[in-house]
């Protein structure tokens, strides 16, 4: 990027957060925090009302974490919570929390994540201790600590765009009218005739292995006693996918907890 002037820098890396500073014979990290404040809201220009200055407003990115200025638009004052989440979204900035954020995760270390973790299985705990030491792998800074806030993000956004690549944003009864299984995908490899299945399979014979479905169950009885507490745990997408629906399944758990285990 070379050396820029600060209004250089302003305008053409505010989302960087961080950068070198010029100091006299050698450059020193400083954040932009100190330079600017990012106005949401009129399409990054000044809000003609009176802004609500978020002052140390948490910003993780794949870049790291970082603290910045804000300045909501003060034109709507009624729903202020409601209004600034919507502001933050629109910047492609998912707030942290519903009321009152102080925080946001961006669109992309959100996608970076579900990706990776699908691709290499990385836990969400080891992708956000490498976003902390990239932002500081020294160790020196007091980093704000928003881990719990990123696993709740998360499921949010993925239960998000699972809906969205279901087609369940189009519907005029809204998301809540999905049905059981939904969102499920089929499983591309198992036979599905009319799909996948040559024609006259039924009278392969000699190649009925080849489809052939084959269901298996597996489960671990040590851990029905450490399950989850179900109101802390509350599911975003009831049996939209492969689950079952859990009213149905926790009265039959009740209805046959006293059963003894039948063992192999």
């Amino acid at each position: 990027m070379g050396v820029k002037v600060n209004i250089c820098v302003i305008n053409v890396s505010w989302r960087q957060a961080y950068t070198d500073h010029w100091r006299d014979d050698y450059f020193e990290d400083f954040s932009l925090q100190s330079l600017l404040t990012v106005t949401l809201g009129y399409d990054g220009g000044p809000c003609p009302g009176s802004p609500d200055v978020a002052n140390n407003f948490v910003i993780i990115d794949v870049s790291g974490i970082h603290r910045i200025n804000v300045a909501f638009c003060g034109c709507c004052r009624k729903g202020i919570s409601t209004h600034c989440r919507n502001l933050l979204l629109r910047h492609r900035l998912f707030p942290a929390t519903l009321k009152v954020p102080q925080a946001a995760f961006t669109f992309n270390v959100l996608n970076t994540f579900h990706v990776l973790n699908l691709q290499s299985k990385i836990s969400t705990y080891d992708f956000y201790q490498g976003l902390e030491h990239k932002t500081d792998n020294a160790g020196i800074e007091d980093l704000p600590d928003y881990y719990e806030r990123f696993l709740d993000v998360m499921r949010t956004y993925r239960n998000l765009k699972s809906a969205k690549r279901s087609g369940r944003a189009h519907d005029p009864a809204g998301v809540n009218s999905t049905s059981p299984g939904q969102c499920a995908i089929e499983c591309l490899a198992c036979p599905h005739p009319g799909q996948n299945l040559p024609e006259g399979w039924e009278n392969a014979t000699d190649h009925q292995w080849l489809y052939s479905l084959i269901l298996t169950m597996d489960a671990n009885f040590r851990l029905k006693n450490r399950q989850h507490v179900v109101r802390n745990d509350a599911s975003l997408g009831d049996s939209w996918g492969h689950w079952v629906p859990s009213g149905p399944f926790l009265k039959h758990v009740q209805a046959h907890s006293q059963d003894i285990d039948v063992r192999p």
